[in-house]
């Protein structure tokens, strides 16, 4: 196994190395580490545990390595939260290491006389010891975590670097220790920076930690904060279009901006100005990116730049569905197809040499782009709106609000034409978390049973919920809008229409339905009670915005638009029998058929959702598309809507008439003034090979460029 693993390993890569199984966990162990850069942190785990494997197969002249790739392993494992594996590992190899001679190390069946390795292992128990200490830290285990960390700082044969200062300061800063912790900052700061350069991309978290330290002494740490801003952005910026998930593993610097600018609020508008930024950054998702592509696609009017963008997202979905090829092929633990293991080797070469032309090929797109379009990349990446910029983009009765997490806290910010404000809910994350997650339960007609009315026996149910009726938390409602929305009302004086951007929890919720005054008395589950309530709603008119960057940017109507164009209720099969949840009880679990597993534990649609078309060209499976759930409400939702329109309404295409083939070629789309869908939405990781947001349409039995059941974002602008 591990020969073959070494062979596609070499195919791929071209490294022509001695045939030993050593060299396969080398090489298993670079693409792991890569993985972990791309933020790809589950396949990581895959791809290190395989190398291993395949180290573990090496025998005596890998022992020392296969402990070095436990600790590797332990610190991917600690990084998704898995710390009991972690610490297991971690603490095994470190003990193993331990005991390990000063020895000189033999490769294959000889002995190299030449290299006395006792430097090496020194090295090597520091890095075991580095990551336990790194695996307790990031557990909770401060006490355990300190005394390792401490035993290193006072061992002469240890490496006394910025990785260890960076490490203990953050263990004293989790222990209160605030000034020690500031000094072991400070001091590993001006060892990197020394080492690597002042704007090196791992200056970043370093100078995070010292911003937040220095904040809590009283100092000033706002230019620290923003300095390793300044550096993730650059750095986020010169990352390729296919690997975008390698930006988020800077992103708490961000967070550390907003809440360092919180803490030194008393200089207004420095303060308030770069954590504006720094939270309209942690907003930017790929929801987002196909949002601006999209509106730049419709100022473009098909020209030369929507072509390029199109082509760059094609190879994007292309790389990706060809990454997932790959690593199936790799992951595979045998070869007993015709052919064996050189025709395995000869598949994962074709594939590693298709994926590296398609990546040339999105290299030269992308240079093409951002030489010739250099605009384009701020729109995509978008650098932040200054609060005057925003005010600017605002009409007189328009006002932005942005609600996003940073850390534990939740924090709102508020724009209007002449006023700003912001707020913090200290520890708001997790109690906001709660109440979301009790009214969208409260709202979704399929999952009720599990918001905790039923678990409390027929005596402790209102009158109203024992005829029938479903309660809404009324008092749930109105204590987030009291701490979230009230607080910063004071920037919304004549506020009308209000643009929304939102990440984290609250963009799980609709706004509107929060209540803006003090719930009277009353049963939360009387159908009058309810409508005599005051929602946010009916005082604002909401827009959703996934990003702050969009504001303004929707091209204006070269005709003024009337009546209304309405697509929904897709005709769909619902989830095959084999699912654990075969039924639609849980909505959520039966649109996020890609997360499903069967009851053997095997993924459901996992890597098939995406096949190719005559042309190449990736489409989804219509199969996997019609086990979505059925949505029979959305066509009473579209039916009331058209009932609010004014006349003439123009269209309702519902069930088998749903389909793309149709809203494509609909010719009343362009001249509606509503163009409403009631159907699922898709995100990108809800399906697998899907690169952008997508609505989902009546599948059609064979999938093509036009129709393959999937209305993709950028497909939306060519309407």
């Amino acid at each position: 196994s591990s020969r073959r693993r070494h062979t596609r390993y070499i195919s791929v890569t071209g490294v022509q190395t001695c045939a030993l199984p050593i060299w396969t966990g080398f090489g298993l162990s670079a693409y792991a580490s890569l993985l972990q850069k791309q933020s790809r942190l589950e396949e990581a785990i895959a791809i290190e545990r395989m190398s291993v494997r395949a180290l573990d197969k090496a025998g005596r002249v890998a022992v020392k390595d296969a402990l070095i790739e436990r600790t590797a392993l332990a610190n991917i494992l600690a990084e998704t939260g898995q710390f009991g594996e972690a610490e297991k590992i971690a603490g095994e190899a470190m003990a193993a290491l331990e005991t390990l001679p000063k020895s000189k190390r033999q490769t294959g069946d000889e002995e190299d006389e030449g290299d006395d390795d006792s430097a090496e292992v020194s090295d090597e128990r520091f890095v075991a010891r580095f990551t336990l200490a790194y695996v307790l830290r990031q557990k909770g285990d401060l006490e355990n975590a300190l005394l390792l960390a401490e035993q290193l700082r006072s061992d002469p044969e240890a490496r006394q670097d910025d990785e260890l200062g960076n490490m203990y300061g953050g263990i004293l800063l989790r222990q209160g220790k605030i000034e020690d912790a500031y000094r072991a900052f400070r001091d590993a700061a001006t060892q990197r920076s020394n080492r690597l350069g002042k704007d090196h991309v791992f200056m970043i978290p370093v100078l995070a930690n010292l911003a937040d330290a220095r904040s809590r002494t009283g100092r000033t740490g706002i230019f620290e904060a923003k300095r390793s801003v300044d550096i993730y952005r650059s750095w986020r910026d010169r990352q390729s279009a296919a690997s975008s998930g390698a930006a988020d593993r800077y992103r708490y610097a961000l967070e550390t901006l907003v809440e360092v600018g919180w803490r030194e609020k008393a200089d207004a508008s420095r303060s308030f100005e770069y954590a504006l930024g720094a939270a309209q950054d942690l907003t930017t998702s790929s929801a987002s990116r196909a949002m601006a592509k999209s509106a730049l696609r419709v100022t473009e009017n098909g020209g030369e730049l929507s072509g390029l963008i199109s082509r760059q997202d094609q190879l994007i979905q292309d790389v990706a569905v060809s990454d997932r090829r790959y690593m199936k092929l790799v992951g595979m633990e045998g070869a007993d197809e015709a052919g064996g293991a050189e025709s395995a080797a000869r598949r994962v070469q074709a594939e590693g040499a298709r994926r590296q032309e398609l990546l040339r090929q999105l290299e030269t797109v992308t240079a093409q782009i951002n030489t010739a379009y250099p605009a384009f990349a701020n729109l995509i990446n978008p650098q932040p709106l200054h609060g005057e910029e925003i005010q600017k983009r605002l009409a007189p009765d328009e006002a932005l609000l942005l609600m996003v997490p940073a850390n534990e806290d939740l924090y709102v910010f508020a724009v209007s034409p002449t006023v700003t404000s912001w707020n913090r809910l200290e520890g708001g994350v997790a109690r906001v978390a709660a109440d979301v997650g009790t009214l969208r339960c409260q709202m979704d007609p399929y999952d009720r049973k599990s918001c905790g009315r039923s678990a409390i026996g027929l005596d402790g149910l209102t009158p109203f919920e024992l005829r029938g009726y479903p309660a809404f938390d009324r008092q749930r409602a109105y204590a987030l809008y009291r701490d979230l929305i009230a607080p910063i009302e004071t920037a919304l004086p004549g506020v009308r229409h209000l643009y929304v951007t939102a990440s984290g929890t609250m963009a799980d919720l609709p706004i509107e339905l929060l209540i803006t005054d003090p719930p009277a008395a009353g049963d939360d589950a009387d159908p009058d009670v309810i409508a005599r309530s005051r929602w946010l709603g009916d005082k604002y008119a909401v827009m959703r915005l996934p990003s702050v960057a969009l504001l303004g940017s929707a091209a204006e109507p070269a005709q003024p638009p009337a009546g209304m164009v309405g697509y929904g209720a897709p005709a769909l099969a619902g989830p095959s029998p084999k699912l654990a949840h075969g039924g639609c009880e849980i909505a959520d679990r039966g649109m996020r058929v890609g997360k499903q597993r069967d009851r053997a534990g095997g993924a459901i649609g996992s890597g098939h959702f995406m096949t190719r078309g005559a042309d190449g060209q990736a489409l989804a499976d219509p199969k996997a598309v019609a086990q979505l759930c059925p949505l029979p409400n959305s066509s009473v939702e579209l039916e009331a809507l058209s009932k609010t329109v004014a006349p003439p309404l123009r269209k309702i295409a519902l069930g088998a008439d749903a389909t793309e083939t149709a809203l494509k070629a609909d010719r009343q789309i362009s001249g509606a003034k509503i163009v409403a869908f009631a159907t699922h939405g898709l995100m990108p990781l809800d399906m697998a090979g899907l690169a952008e947001p997508a609505l989902v349409f009546t599948p059609p039995e064979r999938a093509s460029a036009n129709d393959d059941g999937l209305l993709l974002s950028s497909e939306v602008a060519g309407l």
